[in-house]
């Protein structure tokens, strides 16, 4: 596709994926998908040096959910390593045959491709080592940028077109602000990053009578007010009253990390070790937490979690801003922006609870191992076939999407 306008994360001009000395390999741990072209192709390839290991090791995937996609897959090695990774960690499949040969998916990774009104948007996942050290180094707030290029083979993850008859009273109609403005506000360092996250939830939830009430056009009208009120620092006294409890937070972790043992898709990654370290340090052995186990924890968290994260909000506000744009946030969870909102304080409540049981485990909380967690989280829960589905629909079926709830986890 030839001269196409791309909105995109300005480090996507950086990225250069780094092969055979990657530290977490794309080829291992998950699903090979193979799309219907590049399936039919290899099956035809009779010349190539590896044709029999090519009909051997992709086959029919019986699961296909979008042939252009995952018409097919990688029959995985032990470990679940792909057939076709080398001793080196490179492709033969690539080495061999260029790397126009490879399927969509492994071409396109760790890009993601969204269209929004018709204009291609590039980011990149976090889930690659390189991509999370990119973004999350990053010393200023990460920007974006509008380029005319060429978007090739793209998989669209998500796609909007905000003038469309059939959103007319959906608030998709006002992705556009709403994005803009949950962005512009984790950026704006008026605030301290946690604020500023409470700030944005305050607003999503003041704003769902409005989503499910279809008076999505005062959205735009609500958003002004509110821009104004940030600006003039009018939202202190709400924040001056929040405070977390420390017992929901570790029994949040608890239990919904206790469905994670002994999960393949879990042991087979470097999260399963940081999940292991992380309870291993925090000393609970089931979900009735004494006093003396909750004072443990919030010295910890007061002493080791709070001081790190203050010192170093810059990873984790680069974090949040790369995941709205990904995600096309507020709308990256079934189209519901509420949920949106949801989803993402559950990630960085996760990374946060991990990052207080590493430090009780003698691990030394530094950037490195920030980069290394977030990046593992990624790679692991947020291409978890259920873990994130399930635990929205539970939080959405116990009332515990409720504002008040999620800001106790903080």
């Amino acid at each position: 596709m030839k001269n196409q306008r791309i909105r995109r994360m300005k480090y996507m001009e950086e990225f250069r994926c780094i092969g055979g000395t990657c530290t977490d390999s794309c080829c291992i741990g998950w699903d090979v998908d193979i799309d219907d072209d590049t399936f039919k192709k290899y099956m035809t390839m009779k010349d190539s040096p590896i044709y029999d290991r090519l009909k051997k090791d992709v086959v029919i995937n019986k699961d296909c959910f979008d042939e252009k996609i995952d018409y097919g897959r990688m029959v995985l090695k032990p470990a679940m390593r792909c057939p076709f990774l080398r001793e080196d960690n490179l492709c033969d499949i690539q080495k061999i045959h260029g790397e126009d040969a490879l399927s969509k998916v492994c071409n396109s990774y760790p890009r993601v491709v969204n269209l929004v009104d018709g204009v291609f948007e590039l980011s990149a996942t976090m889930s690659c080592p390189e991509v999370a050290r990119i973004v999350l180094l990053k010393n200023g707030s990460l920007e974006i940028e509008e380029i005319e290029g060429d978007v090739s083979r793209p998989i669209i993850t998500g796609q909007v077109d905000t003038a469309s008859p059939k959103i007319k009273e959906h608030p998709a109609k006002y992705f556009n602000e709403l994005r803009k403005f949950s962005v512009d506000l984790i950026r704006n360092k008026n605030y301290t990053l946690l604020e500023r996250f409470f700030i944005l939830g305050k607003v999503q939830y003041e704003l769902i009578p409005f989503y499910r009430g279809k008076k999505v056009d005062e959205i735009p009208k609500i958003l002004s007010r509110e821009l104004r009120k940030i600006s003039e620092k009018r939202n202190f006294k709400f924040l001056n009253s929040i405070s977390g409890s420390y017992r929901d937070q570790l029994k949040f972790f608890f239990k919904h990390t206790k469905i994670l043992d002994n999960d393949s898709q879990v042991e087979s990654q470097g999260f399963g070790e940081y999940l292991t370290s992380a309870k291993r340090g925090l000393r609970i052995a089931d979900l009735k937490f004494t006093k003396k186990e909750i004072n443990f924890y919030g010295n910890l968290k007061r002493e080791n979690l709070d001081k790190f994260f203050n010192d170093n909000e810059q990873i984790f506000e680069n974090f949040l801003v790369n995941f709205m744009f990904k995600g096309m946030y507020p709308f990256s969870e079934k189209g519901d922006p509420y949920a949106g909102y949801t989803m993402l304080a559950i990630r960085l409540f996760f990374i946060r609870m991990l990052l207080v049981g590493m430090s009780a485990d003698g691990k030394d909380l530094n950037k490195e191992l920030a980069v290394n967690l977030i990046q593992s989280f990624s790679k692991t829960l947020d291409h978890h076939k259920t873990f994130m589905d399930n635990l929205l629909q539970y939080l959405i079926d116990s009332g515990n999407d409720d504002l008040e709830y999620l800001i106790k986890l903080f």
